[in-house]
């Protein structure tokens, strides 16, 4: 957060340096992407319709939303970390333009409830599985002193729990992962859902020891 805020005063007002000077040209809006919206060099500029005029940007990644954003002309800003898998930006956008209605809070998802499976039952589940529609993803489930794991490329091992013989949920996240089986019960791979997705992984080879 402390970096998040430097880098916003440094966007911020009077440009002070060369390079502060260099990132107010990247602010400026260089193509339309709808109406009341445009694009500079990677900072979107968004005109409301309360005449507030608000520059921005927003990230995510699993479990983790993030929005930045200032209004010029008043010289204020925010910076919203949040761990959350849904966007963050109608917090930003309402402190800068308190116009802007919030998001209504959303439906807390169902209540799971793990189970208990025998080891030999949970060690089916381990292996590597690749996204179909992006191989280098991949989600990694380990068997460790009788608890599951999964870990995603580029992100934590985070622990899953049971609720049926071929469903583990996370507790860290709204997510599940279900797996798949062929004719003969052997697992082949796996679905992810996730926000309203279902994402499918084919097994690839045996999780590392």
């Amino acid at each position: 957060m402390t970096d998040m805020l430097k880098f916003l005063d440094a966007n911020v007002g009077p440009p002070k340096t060369p390079l502060e000077r260099a990132m107010r040209d990247a602010q400026k809006p260089r193509a339309p992407m709808r109406p009341g919206t445009q694009i500079g060099l990677n900072w979107i500029t968004t005109k409301a319709s309360s005449g507030v005029e608000y520059v921005w940007h927003n990230g995510g990644t699993g479990g983790h939303r993030t929005f930045i954003g200032f209004d010029p002309a008043r010289g204020v800003g925010v910076v919203v970390l949040s761990n959350r898998s849904v966007s963050a930006d109608d917090i930003g956008v309402h402190l800068l333009d308190p116009a802007s209605p919030l998001t209504p809070k959303p439906a807390p998802p169902p209540a799971r409830l793990a189970i208990d499976l025998p080891a030999a039952a949970m060690a089916k589940f381990a292996g590597v599985y690749a996204l179909n529609a992006m191989p280098d993803f991949k989600v990694t489930v380990t068997l460790e002193n009788g608890a599951l794991f999964a870990q995603a490329t580029g992100q934590g091992k985070a622990p899953v729990f049971p609720e049926s013989d071929t469903n583990v949920f996370f507790r860290v996240v709204d997510a599940q992962l279900e797996f798949t089986k062929d004719a003969k019960g052997d697992i082949t791979g796996l679905v992810l859902h996730q926000m309203g997705a279902k994402q499918p992984f084919t097994r690839t080879g045996q999780a590392p020891q």
